[in-house]
């Protein structure tokens, strides 16, 4: 399990849902109360990372894949 990112940069909404699915992952009965809150970000066009930098397209796609760990395993909950 992670604490932080890696080099000691401040973490980012990325990190935070990646970390969130894992968690979910671990523990599917937390996972339906954790979909609700960022499926959204699924149907949105504005994703919340900063802009304007090279990373962003690549950190929207990381944003967006972190949501649908937590939306499967929401999916996948008995």
């Amino acid at each position: 399990m992670r604490i932080c990112p890696q080099g000691g940069a401040l973490p980012t909404i990325v990190d935070a849902v990646e970390f969130l699915g894992e968690v979910a992952t671990a523990d599917p009965a937390c996972a339906a109360e954790a979909a609700s809150g960022v499926r959204y970000l699924l149907d949105t066009d504005d994703r919340p990372v900063r802009h304007g930098l090279l990373r962003a397209a690549r950190n929207g796609e990381a944003l967006l894949a972190a949501v649908r760990v937590v939306v499967g395993a929401a999916d996948q909950r008995p």
